[in-house]
């Protein structure tokens, strides 16, 4: 879980302003996890029959694939506008607290805070909990005062990151920041359910 500023104007239904910064969990991308390790093999496969083996080739539809599963490691995922939104590597730089610091500085920094109903996106849910043991770790974790999302982090063995700048929403770049670094549009809040939002 860390702070995430975007690089670029997203290209999903939902999209917030370039420059922007959220708070950002790791996405589960089960789905692409398994298309890399199956072209893994398919690609170790592909140079063995090259040199001779009997194995299947790779077809231009899992080179995709196999581009689109790389391109997901490392994805995060964000709550925006009451949606979960996936954002990539090369969509977003990690914003460090020090940093953050800087950004939101009230008499210098660059970005402002937009309250939202806070809706911080979940890495895990409870349908996670399978076993009796993992039930137990997640309620020890409640008990030492974990919330619901570091109690299921604890329970699946992963660090608890806690910024120290609380969660009460996102930021967005002033506007005289954003009009240097911005195109026409990319600042701006787009919500394709309905029409475009003004700034």
């Amino acid at each position: 879980m860390a702070w995430i500023m975007l690089r670029c104007k997203l290209a999903t239904e939902v999209s917030p302003p370039k420059l922007s910064i959220h708070w950002a969990v790791p996405a589960p991308m089960n789905k692409y996890a398994e298309i890399a390790k199956t072209k893994a093999k398919a690609t170790v496969n592909f140079h063995n029959n090259n040199r001779g083996y009997d194995d299947p080739v790779i077809t231009e539809e899992d080179t995709y694939e196999w581009d689109e599963a790389k391109r997901c490691e490392g994805a995060m995922k964000i709550r925006f506008l009451g949606e979960d939104v996936i954002v990539f590597p090369d969509e977003y730089t990690l914003v460090s607290d020090a940093n953050m610091a800087e950004y939101i500085d009230e008499r210098e920094g660059s970005h402002f805070l937009i309250e939202d109903s806070v809706e911080v996106p979940g890495e895990y849910s409870l349908v996670d909990i399978r076993s009796k043991d993992e039930r137990l770790l997640y309620e020890a974790a409640l008990l030492d005062g974990c919330d619901q999302v570091q109690a299921l982090r604890v329970m699946k063995g992963k660090d608890i990151d806690i910024s120290t700048v609380p969660v009460l929403g996102w930021y967005r770049a002033h506007h005289r920041f954003a009009r240097i670094f911005c195109r026409k549009g990319e600042d701006e809040i787009t919500d394709s359910r309905k029409k475009q939002v003004s700034a």
